[in-house]
């Protein structure tokens, strides 16, 4: 599906409004394509209840022509069960994961009726790693459900491919390492140093990125967009 084609169209976002990466992706979307933006953003969609993103795709007037996997928990350090992997296990779960199974099988019939579209799901590095302790400072430990969440989005990628591909549904899921924003020199100086391309994901980067996945016709996938860090076997 070329770019050009997309004028017009609906896009749908899950954190559309909030984090880091959300509103650019949406700012692109609506600025440089000129597509309507539709967005599910907490707390007024629940997405650990079917029923509230059910609520938000029967509100929907026009079908996606896009649909971006953005929202997710990603706990940081600081928290008082910072040294507790299993933390959160069940929520992280639900939002990250089971809300993007869910929204999936409410749109795919609606965009399939359309005539197809691309499903986008945002991933990370840590959904191919486990998260080294050595790499985080005073003991604290990366929540087991943030990478196990991305693993699972993987296979549910492949599996979007694989059986409604024939009807012109294409997922890919970009996996991205360090955002640069919010990055501390502390953590540049340590985890940042193990980067081969020794420069953390830009914006620009995380743009190029997304046109890609739109542009590409033949790109059914997930990849890594790390600075060749997975490569480095770290």
């Amino acid at each position: 599906m070329n770019i050009s084609e997309l004028r017009c169209k609906h896009a749908v976002i899950t954190g559309g409004a909030n984090g880091l990466i959300g509103p650019i992706i949406a700012s692109m979307l609506l600025n440089e394509l000129g597509m309507k933006i539709h967005c599910i953003d907490l707390p007024k969609y629940n997405l650990y209840r079917f029923e509230d993103i059910e609520s938000f795709v029967n509100s929907l007037t026009d079908c996606p022509t896009i649909v971006v996997h953005n929202a997710a928990i990603d706990p940081k350090p600081g928290a008082d069960d910072g040294t507790n992997p299993f933390r959160r296990h069940e929520e992280i779960m639900k939002v990250n994961h089971i809300a993007v199974a869910s929204l999936n099988e409410l749109l795919i019939p609606r965009m399939i009726e359309n005539g197809g579209g691309i499903i986008i799901i945002i991933g990370s590095i840590m959904g191919y790693i486990a998260a080294n302790p050595d790499n985080y400072q005073g003991g604290w430990l990366k929540a087991f459900g943030y990478n196990e969440s991305k693993a699972a989005l993987r296979a549910h990628c492949r599996n979007i491919n694989v059986v409604f591909g024939r009807y012109g549904i294409r997922c890919v899921m970009p996996s991205f390492g360090p955002y640069y924003q919010g990055l501390s020199p502390e953590f540049m100086e340590g985890f940042g140093k193990k980067i081969p391309m020794q420069h953390p994901v830009s914006k620009g980067d995380l743009i190029s990125t997304i046109k890609y996945c739109i542009e590409c016709e033949s790109l059914a996938s997930d990849f890594k967009v790390d600075g060749g860090y997975l490569g480095c076997g770290r």
